[in-house]
């Protein structure tokens, strides 16, 4: 395998770039291929990512939802109180 700097980033970074002989790409591709098991595991686990990441969305779409509900409440005190400043009880 043979590294050499192909060119420099927009942050002036060198970037590197690599050559495989043939042998060594055919060896590369054979430990890339998965097998039946393999797939059956990770898509079982992108499976079991989702479903989390599902049940963690809906929690914080619960804690959201409560948080705008007391900010909902504290505006209508605060409106009512402003209003009974302004507005005598009385009505004269």
């Amino acid at each position: 395998m043979t590294f050499f700097v192909k060119k420099h980033n927009n942050l002036n970074q060198p970037i590197l770039d690599c050559k495989m002989e043939p042998a060594c790409r055919k060896d590369k591709q054979k430990q890339q291929t998965p097998t039946r098991g393999d797939r059956s595991k990770q898509k079982s686990a992108q499976q079991e990512l989702k479903q989390r990441q599902r049940a963690e969305i809906y929690a914080l779409n619960k804690v959201m939802t409560e948080l705008e509900q007391q900010q909902f409440e504290a505006f209508c005190k605060q409106m009512q109180s402003q209003a009974e400043v302004f507005i005598p009880a009385h009505g004269h």
